[in-house]
Order: structure tokens, then C-alpha cells, then sequence
């Protein structure tokens, strides 16, 4: 077995280099991402305003987990209002990500797709943590369910065959609508 590396002093790069290259179900996976998710909320936290960072305005260079995580980790309040616009950022963040995965004739790894619906996953469960009280929540549990049943088409990050891919990505996307479902004018 291998020997736990020390997470919490790992740099964000790093630890995503252990989440690309431990993916769940290996032990390394969770802490991991649990390190990465808590200096994400420390670098949101010392920022006013959550914002995404495009980069000489290329859209690709958003990275969905650490915008996706820096939305969720963000969620301080517990008002219905402030909730359903958080639920909303991340929701046409991970749309704008995966839509631009989703392009004829463009080859995506499995890699990149799994990593896509883990992030996704991980973002929704911090929401699902932060849900306020009288909130339906149960669209947000039903979106996470989904991303975990992309689990039995895949072993951690490879999927193996093309029919797998595309139950893979059709869970995917209707976790998304799940989603998009709590906040009806999500992608207005």
C-alpha cells in the first residue's frame, strides 16, 4: 500500500495531479479532494466576490473543478435566494464545460470526462451540505445518485468502451437538468 502523502500542505497543483491520477475509488481520491476543496474556500474566502477567471478570454481555460468548488465553498449564507444563485453558477459553469466537450468530431479522453462528473459530483454535495432549510433539496440528492451511478460504467477514471461512455455522459446530463430543474432560469 502506498504511503499517505501529507494533503494538507500538498499545493492545488498537486493535488489535482492525485485526483487525475488516483481517481475514486482509490484511498488517495477523498483526501484529496477534501484538501484541494478546503484551500479553494480559503482563496474564496479571502476574495469579496466569487468570479470566474477567463484567461485572454479563452472560455477553455475554465477549469470546472476549482470554479465549480470556489462557487459551491463560497455559499456562506443560508437564504433560499443566495442558495438557488449558487445552485445557478455552478450549474451553467459545469453546462459551459461539459457543452464545450460535447462537440462533433472533437475526441475527449475518459479521463476528462469522469474528472467532469467527479468535480460536478463534489460541487453538489458541498451544496447539498449548505441547503437551507425549506429548500426542496431533493433534485440536488437526485443529481448526486445519478453521478454516482456513472460509477458502474466506469473504473475510476476509464470507461472502456463507447456504450458505456454514452450512459456515462447520459447520467451526466441529466444531473445536470436535475439541477438546472431547482433554478428554472438557470441558463437565462
Amino acid at each position: 500500500m502506498d504511503e499517505m502523502p501529507d494533503f494538507e500542505n500538498e499545493s492545488k497543483e498537486k493535488l489535482r495531479w492525485y485526483i487525475a491520477n488516483f481517481p475514486s475509488p482509490h484511498y488517495f481520491f477523498k483526501p484529496a479532494m477534501a484538501a484541494l476543496e478546503k484551500k479553494e474556500a480559503e482563496e474564496t474566502q479571502r476574495a469579496s466576490q466569487p468570479a470566474i477567471q477567463i484567461t485572454g478570454s479563452n472560455v477553455g481555460n475554465l477549469n470546472l473543478g476549482s470554479q465549480i468548488g470556489a462557487i459551491a465553498a463560497h455559499a456562506t449564507s443560508y437564504t433560499t435566494s443566495e442558495f438557488n444563485d449558487q445552485i445557478r453558477q455552478v450549474v451553467r459553469v459545469a453546462k459551459l464545460e461539459w457543452s464545450l466537450l460535447d462537440r462533433p468530431g472533437k475526441l475527449v479522453s475518459d479521463q476528462t470526462v469522469c474528472r467532469h462528473v467527479d468535480e460536478l459530483r463534489a460541487a453538489a454535495v458541498l451544496l447539498y451540505g449548505k441547503c437551507p432549510r425549506g429548500t426542496d433539496s431533493e433534485p440536488l440528492r437526485k443529481a448526486i445518485e445519478k453521478l454516482d451511478d456513472t460509477r458502474q460504467y466506469r473504473l475510476g477514471n476509464q470507461i472502456g468502451s463507447p456504450d458505456r461512455g454514452a450512459e456515462v455522459c447520459r447520467l451526466m446530463e441529466a444531473a445536470l437538468a436535475d439541477l438546472a430543474g431547482m433554478v428554472p432560469d438557470a441558463f437565462e
